[in-house]
């Protein structure tokens, strides 16, 4: 069995189980060109998958990316899904192409989001636009779409960060009392620890249906456009590619979901973000937000 560490990159975790990359059908929100989500398309796209299903608000950001991996391999079917995580009804518009696209989805990376954000902002639907675009608008979406993560069995990998150890959800006020308390690194680090309790979530609500659920975190990534307003390297994938395999290869993720995942390796997290008892409460808020109720 290969072994991977903090050298590992995610091309070399693909190529070592290649085999079990082949055929496969992944959806990865937030691909814009330069950004993380264009570096794990383009990382697993190395593994011959069959279809990547890319979705995001903004189609020639994530145009040049298609178009990097067909001229890569052309056997590739990359499809291109208008989503804006920040309105709650072009999420369910996305998820019902999704649903109409394909049967099934082996791998969900969560990856799209906002960071620190200097201005208060609400998305479509009143939510805090960090806490709306990182977190809540994939609740929706993966919930919307779980039929076909269910029939493969697959995987959900929540992007999250360290970050989340600054604060804890406030499942009372999401919204800083409407902007007077508004604080850009509390509102990232609050969808970060989102994330992870929706990992936790996950498994709980799925994990009988053969479901697996990886947050991962890719360490402080610079250079792209999320650091503007994060980032990219092979330390992201590298973890992102071996949660991707995770399923399929017999790396030593296997069985291990819910999972928290950092330089290829599971660490635990603080208690506030590893409480299944918040992580529930988390859920039944987001339902509210959502309006909409998701059972297992």
């Amino acid at each position: 069995m290969a072994a991977f560490g903090v050298n590992s990159t995610g091309h070399e975790v693909v190529q070592a189980f290649r085999t079990h990359m082949v055929g496969k059908i992944v959806l990865i929100t937030g691909p814009s060109k330069d950004g993380i989500g264009a570096e794990i398309a383009k990382t697993l796209a190395s593994g011959d998958p069959d279809h990547l299903l890319l979705a995001g608000r903004n189609e020639a950001k994530i145009t040049p990316v298609i178009r990097e991996i067909q001229k890569t391999n052309s056997n590739i079917k990359v499809t291109y899904v208008q989503c804006d995580l920040l309105d709650n009804g072009s999420v369910r518009k996305a998820a019902v192409r999704v649903n109409s696209l394909v049967h099934k989805i082996d791998i969900l990376i969560n990856n799209a989001g906002i960071m620190a954000a200097r201005t208060f902002r609400k998305s479509a639907d009143g939510v805090e636009s960090q806490f709306a675009a990182g977190y809540l608008g994939h609740f929706l979406l993966t919930n919307l779409i779980m039929d076909t993560i269910v029939a493969a069995k697959g995987v959900v990998v929540n992007m999250t960060s360290s970050a989340y150890m600054f604060d804890e959800v406030d499942t009372h006020d999401t919204n800083f009392a409407e902007g007077r308390d508004y604080d850009p690194w509390k509102a990232y680090a609050r969808t970060k620890t989102a994330n992870v309790l929706f990992t936790i979530a996950l498994a709980k609500q799925f994990g009988g249906k053969g479901v697996k659920s990886f947050a991962v975190d890719p360490g402080m990534v610079v250079g792209t456009n999320l650091m503007a307003n994060t980032g990219v390297d092979d330390e992201l994938m590298k973890q992102g590619m071996d949660m991707a395999v995770a399923r399929n290869g017999d790396t030593s993720l296997e069985g291990k979901s819910p999972a928290y995942v950092k330089e290829c390796g599971i660490i635990p997290t603080l208690p506030y973000a590893s409480d299944e008892a918040i992580a529930k409460k988390l859920w039944q808020l987001s339902e509210r937000l959502v309006g909409q109720t998701f059972d297992g």
